[in-house]
């Protein structure tokens, strides 16, 4: 019952910090009324309403490492020149295939990285236009990605546990000749 009502409980508690930051920010709150009655806002007029009333509204941002800088400007209103939007965490998923440069925008606003990765399922690969053949033996040259990269400065922690219905011959199979032997699988139920 405590997990089936998560979802109303979590509704609650947004309505509660939405209504609050309404009453103690009421400049604010006229202005994004404002901007709703009169556009449909962009991601940059949301960011110039002052965060605490949109945080509570809007407290999550998604977007791909290529749209963050479309997104999100290096210059937004309320910020000096050249300041970054900053975040509280920046989640990096498929972190192993992800370049260094593609995630230096996202990590370079971040105060927290989380970066999720398998560094044995794959890697970068490099992006080569040219008719050049001598810029084909560039391809040969696998980028590092930002999973590797942050592994070798931050605390890692492993996650060996497959949860999903494979067959466990398949799974044995996949922990010996990739994962040295450390590969669990969870019985079904």
């Amino acid at each position: 019952a405590h997990i089936a009502s998560g979802a109303q409980r979590l509704n609650h508690t947004l309505a509660v910090r939405w209504k609050s930051a309404l009453e103690t920010y009421p400049e604010a709150a006229e202005q994004l009324r404002s901007l709703l009655r009169d556009t449909a806002p962009t991601v940059e007029a949301l960011e110039s309403v002052p965060g605490e009333l949109t945080q509570p509204l809007v407290p999550i941002w998604t977007t791909s490492p290529l749209g963050l800088a479309e997104q999100f400007p290096a210059t937004a209103a309320g910020e000096g020149p050249g300041e970054k939007p900053r975040f509280d965490v920046v989640l990096l998923l498929d972190a192993e295939t992800l370049t260094v440069p593609a995630a230096l925008g996202a990590i370079s606003r971040a105060a927290q990285v989380v970066a999720f990765g398998d560094p044995v399922s794959g890697a970068p690969k490099p992006l080569t236009v040219s008719a050049d053949p001598i810029a084909r033996e560039a391809e040969a040259h696998v980028p590092v990605s930002i999973y590797a990269e942050l592994a070798r400065i931050l605390p890692e922690y492993r996650l060996r546990q497959v949860h999903r219905g494979v067959d466990q011959e398949l799974t044995e199979l996949l922990s010996l000749s990739l994962y040295g032997g450390e590969l669990t699988r969870l019985p079904d139920a």
